[in-house]
């Protein structure tokens, strides 16, 4: 018989969604008939990673927006016992995988209108975030989930997130080493008092990521010649060239605010 999570979540599917080493990702039904169809269980297999998932939840349930990722159920983090397997969250299934996918980056490649559409929404959900006092501070591709094989997203994994004034999020191992995609004032650890314009710098370099077709961009490195070239094929192709510069940059010159992000985004409408 297929594992049982909570009493109520069968794993429908032997292979994972998706497995790292601090949670494996599973495709369940509800044994209790209370949601028709399948969703995503993540299990935490890391048990330093408890309050990471925790702070996941608090995240996505404080806030309530299109592009943000609902959770279907959380009620197994009330449990403190810290049996392993109660210590799990369920979500709906992103089936049209996520922003890092090669189908997904071949897609988006060279495609302004793409890039401009994913990048409105993410703006949308993390400006939302702001207003209620939680930094991303993880916007990757990865994290970036399509909810079906057209363009419509939700920005997903909240685990990194600072909301108003947490406990420094480290293990028995240190901190989290930062990603290709986080700002430098991140580069130290996950310090308590990076400002919204972190998250600026990071959806930057996701735009360059869908524009480029996958490039990861090297440090702060967009001004030069290499990385602006791929953005010499149109005029408003350029005015994001310009608006990434802004964005992908060090913290005294970057837009400090996602509503300013978003009213040079929709300044560069679509359609040559």
């Amino acid at each position: 018989m297929a594992k049982l999570f909570g009493d109520r979540w069968q794993i429908s599917s032997g292979k994972p969604l998706a497995r790292n080493s601090q949670a494996e990702i599973f495709r369940v039904i509800d044994v209790r008939g209370e949601y028709e169809g399948e969703y995503a269980l993540k299990h935490v297999s890391h048990p330093l990673r408890q309050e990471r998932f925790r702070r996941e939840i608090k995240a996505v349930t404080t806030l309530r927006h299109p592009n943000v990722i609902g959770i279907v159920d959380d009620s197994a983090f009330s449990d403190v016992t810290g049996d392993p397997d109660k210590q799990y969250l369920v979500m709906p299934i992103a089936d049209g995988g996520d922003l890092g996918h090669s189908r997904r980056i071949e897609s988006c490649k060279g495609s302004l209108d793409f890039t401009l559409r994913i990048g409105r929404q993410m703006a949308s959900a993390v400006m939302a975030a702001h207003d209620a006092g939680i930094l991303h501070r993880d916007l990757k591709p990865g994290n970036v989930l399509f909810m079906g094989l057209g363009r419509e997203i939700w920005l997903s994994d909240f685990g990194l997130s600072l909301i108003r004034e947490p406990a420094p999020l480290t293990s028995q191992n240190g901190s989290s080493a930062p990603g290709s995609f986080m700002a430098p004032e991140l580069a130290e650890g996950h310090h308590l008092d990076v400002p919204p314009a972190a998250d600026v710098f990071s959806l930057g370099k996701v735009l360059y990521f869908m524009f480029s077709g996958g490039v990861v961009l090297p440090g702060e490195h967009i001004a030069e010649p290499q990385c602006i070239s791929v953005f010499q094929q149109s005029k408003r192709a350029k005015l994001l060239c310009a608006l990434l510069q802004q964005m992908v940059c060090p913290l005294a010159n970057r837009i400090k605010t996602m509503p300013d992000v978003t009213t040079q985004l929709e300044a560069i409408g679509y359609g040559d």
